[in-house]
């Protein structure tokens, strides 16, 4: 099999790039709707986020762990908006 038979067999396999652009859209009304709606949780996350991230290579260990802790509870509550049928 040639090289290129093989890496279109792979891209195939890959999402798409609409599946990709749809998913980031609805991660953004959900994102826009619960700021708009003041979660809080959400809202205070991004906020530590924004101020670790802005600290650029300044940043401690602790902090960086704290950021990645913080990054991945956004996603979480994303997450778990975009399972309600509110947004599709």
């Amino acid at each position: 099999m040639s090289l290129k038979g093989r890496l279109n067999r792979i891209q195939n396999k890959l999402p798409q790039k609409e599946e990709k652009e749809k998913q980031n859209e609805l991660n953004e009304k959900v994102a826009s709707w619960l700021i708009e709606n003041k979660h809080q949780e959400f809202m205070e996350s991004l906020r530590q986020a924004w101020r670790i991230s802005i600290k650029g290579e300044e940043v401690s260990i602790q902090e960086l762990a704290e950021y990645t802790r913080l990054i991945n509870r956004i996603n979480e509550i994303v997450e778990e908006y975009t399972q309600k049928d509110v947004f599709v």
